[in-house]
């Protein structure tokens, strides 16, 4: 591994280069490649966009939030109802990821950040969902990350005008990124509880002026939900937003197994659209299990990290990145309903996770589990990528993946409880 990076450290301006044309490249090989369903889908509910503002009271099935809707259908649209231009604008997109990951790292200070963004941006598992399958998660991922890079540059020694203006467009964000999909919720919710936390208890925040902390952020929040919710029409029956009415009828998929998701639930049953609400287990259902398991889980870290930032008032960049990663690992391993995509926005964050560990005492160990991270973020892509191709006929593969996913579920549980640790000082090493 060690003479590996040595030789490839000779490259490493070419290598990270070329990691903002992997999923450019990769687009142009597959050409007329993408999920037909979904795509077709952005390109019927283009037709509805004319006037904006009406959209939700037309006949479209519109599931997606305000932001969701223009980045998909908008963006098609906006290149004359053609679809391979929107393919293409997700690969840049994908471009755009692969700066912010390096920005990432470098504000982190990580060794090796150029060779480490590359690996990212080859990973299967980075651009499949994009610019090859033709759905916007991989815009929800820019988002993710330029809310950690602001939160990460908060930790840090920066002006207290700057620390104000970071709070507003994490606030700004956040709210944006609920407005994109209903499933960045599960990175939108550890955000604001970690920022919470964060302006409470780091000692980076003057304590007479977390007032103007709070209301700073809670300001930013509001911000994109005054100017959507004010300027959309929405059906009468819903009290104040269009986000009533896409949380409420835009998907029903927790009351299945799963649809092409792997989790713990299909490791009990053989076909994945089995009703998730019928009792198994003394009366009570996967579905009912499953809810309790996440909320469970994450009042467990939710707690250790409070109790961690009240006895050391500060933190590090690897404990931001494994809060987030833990609750977009958590429901797609303990919640019934999930798809194969779900899980996109755990594995960037999982590989910038390991490749940001340093602990020179147990360097080797290290190496082989990032190898290991690679190899599984692989296995999770040629997952997706046979569903798109439409060749995996067999359940046995979602089963693999779950018992896969369920082990790092325990391994990353392993990680928090060391990470948030009371007992020892955190800071003398990275891990």
């Amino acid at each position: 591994m060690n003479s590996f990076f040595r030789i490839i450290r000779k490259y490493d301006n070419v290598v990270f280069i070329f990691s903002f044309f992997v999923s450019i490249i990769i687009r142009f090989i597959f050409l007329d490649k993408y999920h037909q369903y979904d795509v077709s889908t952005f390109l019927e509910w283009s037709h509805f966009l004319s006037p904006i503002r009406n959209v939700y009271l037309t006949d479209c099935y519109c599931n997606y939030p305000i932001l969701g809707l223009l980045f998909s259908s908008g963006i098609i649209r906006l290149f004359s109802f053609q679809i391979e231009p929107f393919l293409y604008f997700l690969s840049l997109i994908d471009a755009l990821n692969v700066l912010l990951v390096y920005q990432i790292f470098k504000k982190s200070e990580v060794q090796n950040a150029k060779i480490y963004t590359f690996f990212i941006s080859i990973s299967i598992s980075t651009w499949i969902i994009g610019g090859v399958w033709g759905q916007i998660d991989n815009i929800g991922q820019t988002f993710i990350y330029l809310i950690l890079l602001l939160i990460i540059l908060l930790t840090k020694k920066i002006s207290e005008r700057n620390r104000y203006i970071y709070l507003l467009m994490i606030g700004i964000l956040l709210c944006c990124a609920l407005y994109i999909k209903q499933l960045l919720i599960f990175s939108v919710f550890p955000f604001f509880i970690f920022s919470v936390l964060l302006i409470y208890f780091h000692t980076n925040f003057l304590k007479l002026k977390k007032w103007k902390y709070f209301a700073i952020f809670i300001c930013g929040l509001f911000i994109p939900f005054i100017f959507f919710e004010f300027f959309l029409y929405i059906p009468e029956k819903y009290f104040f937003s269009h986000l009533e009415k896409i949380f409420l009828e835009g998907s029903d998929h927790i009351n299945i197994i799963a649809d092409n998701g792997f989790n713990l639930w299909t490791l009990f049953s053989n076909h994945q659209f089995d009703d998730s609400s019928k009792n198994w287990i003394f009366f009570l259902s996967p579905k009912t299990i499953g809810i309790s398991l996440f909320s469970l889980f994450s009042l467990w870290l939710i707690t250790k990290c409070f109790l961690f930032l009240k006895k050391f008032k500060k933190i590090n960049y690897v404990q931001i990145i494994f809060f987030i990663l833990f609750f977009n690992l958590l429901f797609n391993v303990v919640l019934t309903g999930t798809h194969e995509r779900y899980i996109y926005h755990f594995y960037p964050l999982y590989l910038i996770f390991i490749f940001s560990l340093q602990n020179i005492k147990k360097e080797n160990l290290i190496n082989i589990e990032k190898i290991l991270a690679f190899v599984l973020a692989t296995i999770y892509g040629v997952f997706v990528y046979l569903i798109l191709r439409k060749h995996l006929n067999s359940f046995y593969f979602h089963h693999f993946l779950a018992i896969l996913h369920l082990l790092l579920f325990f391994r990353m549980f392993f990680y928090g409880q060391k990470l948030f640790s009371l007992k020892e000082n955190p800071f003398k090493s990275e891990v």
